[in-house]
């Protein structure tokens, strides 16, 4: 709440839409802030709700949606209130897409902060009671016409705050630039879980590439250490993190071949920024030290959060830029 006052008192920061999430930054900091900005200067912005529409010269438009922290909100330990929580983000999601003139598939990225992901309520797991309403509104919003599965990229992951929060990015263009949900060869599609791995399957693809002529930008999803469906290297926190950056890269390197990108040596090369969520805090100087080691010199915020698995320990998702094969 602290933080809350802060940013509604000063008089640039209450202009900028903000998601405050509370997953205590590992390292040096006690708040860090992950801050999107657009290098070009925009033909019009619209605000509302705390989100912001940027209209480009191009006619590009994007839109960044958050949502604030509701005082005096308590967190939701009842099925059925976990199932409103759930609810009332989702609801509000779409109204502000829908508001500034969006649909479900101009969404690129979503994020969904559940609180107690992996808790129970009525013996029926959070995240479960959340990927129901999930399923539920993503099946009434999308284009049933589509002959392909199409889900933004996703990060569902735990944290502090008293009720479930989302924050999105959305795209759309009359330039010839096109959105293309990825999905990675070892993994089975987060969506077509079978029941033993998650009642209710995460409708989400595992990245979303934002392909233009000369170019690419990639949003990789909360990525884990996930082979098929299943977890690997449990209770084994230097293989989970290994695994999961194994799946990144190979997600990147599958979608630059399909998409005629150019593919770097190193393929992290590629990768602007990443997010890393450990499930425990004693397990950052190990996780730290494999990421740079693939990651290089990039931005990185480290952050302790519960994973969507009991059994995972680490989640990473980052975004990336790749440019036109010449060939």
């Amino acid at each position: 709440m602290t933080l809350r006052h802060t940013i509604k008192a000063h008089e640039k920061l209450s202009a900028i839409p903000a998601t405050i999430v509370v997953q205590p930054p590992l390292g040096a900091y006690g708040v860090s802030a992950l801050v999107w900005y657009i290098t070009e200067i925009p033909a019009r912005k619209a605000h509302n709700n705390n989100c912001m529409a940027v209209e480009l010269k191009t006619g590009s438009q994007w839109l960044f949606i958050s949502q604030d922290i509701d005082a005096g909100q308590t967190i939701e330990t009842d099925e059925t209130a976990c199932e409103k929580s759930a609810e009332r983000s989702l609801t509000a999601l779409f109204n502000d897409l829908e508001h500034f003139g969006f649909n479900f598939h101009d969404l690129l990225h979503a994020w969904y902060y559940i609180p107690q992901i992996t808790g129970y309520a009525n013996q029926k797991e959070r995240y479960q009671i959340f990927n129901k309403y999930r399923k539920k509104i993503y099946t009434e919003r999308s284009d049933p016409d589509r002959p392909v599965a199409f889900f933004p990229a996703s990060t569902g992951i735990g944290c502090d705050n008293l009720c479930v929060r989302t924050s999105a990015v959305a795209f759309k263009s009359n330039a010839p630039v096109s959105a293309h949900a990825m999905e990675n060869e070892h993994q089975v599609p987060a969506y077509e879980y079978p029941q033993l791995e998650s009642i209710e399957p995460p409708l989400f693809s595992r990245g979303m590439c934002l392909r233009s002529k000369k170019s690419a930008m990639i949003f990789v999803s909360g990525t884990a250490s996930i082979l098929d469906a299943k977890t690997v290297c449990e209770n084994d926190i230097a293989g989970q993190t290994r695994q999961t950056i194994k799946n990144i890269h190979g997600l990147l390197l599958q979608n630059a071949i399909k998409h005629r990108l150019s593919s770097p040596v190193k393929i992290g090369e590629s990768i602007q920024y990443a997010t890393v969520y450990i499930k425990q805090e004693a397990d950052y100087p190990v996780v730290k030290e494999i990421c740079r080691k693939f990651f290089g010199n990039i931005p990185i915020l480290f952050v302790k959060a519960d994973i969507c698995r009991s059994n995972l320990l680490v989640e990473i998702e980052c975004i990336c830029c790749m440019y036109a094969s010449q060939v």
